[in-house]
Order: C-alpha cells, then structure tokens, then sequence
C-alpha cells in the first residue's frame, strides 16, 4: 500500500521494480509515449463508514526508472447528510463494533 512516508522515500532514478515491491501493485498505468508511463497508486482515508479523503500518487516512469513524482489530494464532494446516504462509500453490510 502506497502511503505519503513511502511516497517521500522514492528516489529519482530508482527502479521501477523496486516501487512495486515495497507498494504493491500500482491501481493504474497509463502510457505516456513510447518509453515512458504513468503510475497511479490511491490511498483513501476512511472514517469508520465515510470516505474522508483521497490521496492520488503519481509516478512517472521512464525506461523501468522513476523520472519524477507528484500528488493529488482529493476530498469528497458534500452531500445531504439528512436526505442521502454517502454517495462517495458504500455502507458495509456488517459494521464493525466500535471500541
């Protein structure tokens, strides 16, 4: 899982192979031209049942190594707490037990 500590520790010029190793798999890869693609890892920051927040990493990749990096965070769009459920999670099934 890809982090905002894990996101600071990539380095310019790092292997591509070694990102993916210590964060897993990444939610999407784009191309950005014949040798260069885009990495997109999203971190979401829920509270109990309620989507907070995104955090949207990109990674450029050119040639296996990482060229250069940047974030996107993204909050959720207000909603009717009165008259809608939350369009941005959906409600589980079981909710947890709180402590």
């Amino acid at each position: 899982m890809m982090t905002l500590e894990n996101f600071d520790d990539i380095q310019l010029g790092a292997p591509i192979v070694n990102v993916t190793s210590t964060s897993g798999e990444p939610y999407s890869i784009r191309s950005k031209g014949s040798d260069t693609e885009e990495y997109e890892y999203v971190e979401r920051i829920d509270y109990w049942d309620e989507l907070i927040s995104e955090n949207h990493y990109f990674i450029i990749v050119r040639n296996g190594h990482v060229v250069g990096k940047r974030v996107e965070r993204k909050n959720s769009p207000g909603y009717d707490l009165i008259y809608q459920q939350d369009p941005n999670h959906p409600f589980p099934a079981v909710y947890p037990s709180r402590p």
